[in-house]
């Protein structure tokens, strides 16, 4: 491994811990309650969005966008029922422990708010292998449209470990050549 890679960045939410399809449903019965019909398979493939703008890409433009609150709050409500029934992928905890042992400082990053990115790591239970975390409330606004991570989060992330300001090699955020070191998010 090179020595100029220091740390490895992790989204949470479905990629290590399993739960897309508690999004999906939990959704799902959260636009019914809201009296939207989206289709699963839509709801599904908007998983990994902001939830701004799963709103905007599945309810209608000219909808009263007050009420989105409420969507939002109904989805959180619903899918806080499954906290405690979270788990981890096959071999999410073992990786990350795995990538401390190499020497890597381990980073989480997800667009959760505190509660929920709480009740992730405690399914991940892998606490003794992350080094920082970064969540909803360390950023401005959720993912952007078409890439998975906002370069700030990432910086907000070396912050946390008193590192500079990476230089990514796998998003599209940054200059190319920064002091510090390259992350690649996962």
């Amino acid at each position: 491994m090179s020595r100029s890679v220091q740390a490895a960045l992790f989204d949470v939410d479905g990629t290590l811990v399993d739960t897309n399809y508690l999004h999906a449903v939990t959704w799902w019965e959260a636009f019914a309650q809201a009296g939207h019909q989206p289709s699963m398979a839509d709801i599904h493939r908007a998983i990994g969005m902001g939830s701004d703008q799963m709103l905007d890409k599945l309810l209608p433009p000219d909808r009263d966008r007050d009420a989105d609150a409420d969507v939002r709050a109904a989805h959180s409500t619903l899918y806080a029922t499954y906290w405690s029934r979270l788990r981890p992928l096959p071999g999410a905890a073992d990786l990350l422990r795995a990538c401390k042992r190499r020497g890597l400082g381990v980073v989480l990053a997800s667009s959760a708010d505190e509660p929920e990115f709480n009740a992730l790591r405690a399914a991940l239970d892998a606490e003794d292998a992350i080094d920082a975390a970064t969540f909803a409330g360390d950023v401005e606004s959720s993912k952007p449209p078409r890439t998975w991570w906002r370069w700030h989060w990432i910086r907000s992330a070396c912050r946390h470990m008193r590192r500079y300001s990476p230089a990514t090699r796998s998003g599209t955020y940054g200059p190319a050549r920064r002091p510090g070191f390259r992350v690649s998010a996962c």
